[in-house]
């Protein structure tokens, strides 16, 4: 038996109390962003913490830089963290 190939993507977490904000800026960046580089947002068990990573593919360091500045240039990106890439498989 093989072991399982890693999932590598980053977790976002949000600081952020304002549902409805945090709803419009999930749907920013999906938009904006994630959709076109074939990102997924995956919700995880913790509030307002959500996993990056690809759509059938792995989720590279050039993808989190590219979330990190899009969140520097939000008005509540200082709000955001953005973990290191790492394999999220066992969260996913």
């Amino acid at each position: 038996m093989s072991a399982a190939c890693p999932l590598f993507g980053f977790v976002v977490q949000l600081r952020i109390d304002d549902d409805a904000a945090v709803a419009r800026l999930l749907e920013t960046l999906r938009a904006d962003l994630l959709d076109g580089l074939g990102l997924l947002l995956i919700d995880t068990e913790m509030p307002r913490t959500y996993i990056v990573t690809g759509d059938g593919f792995q989720a590279t360091d050039a993808d989190r830089e590219a979330v990190v500045a899009w969140l520097a240039a939000q008005p509540l990106g200082r709000d955001c963290t953005v973990g290191a890439l790492d394999d999220v498989g066992h969260a996913a």
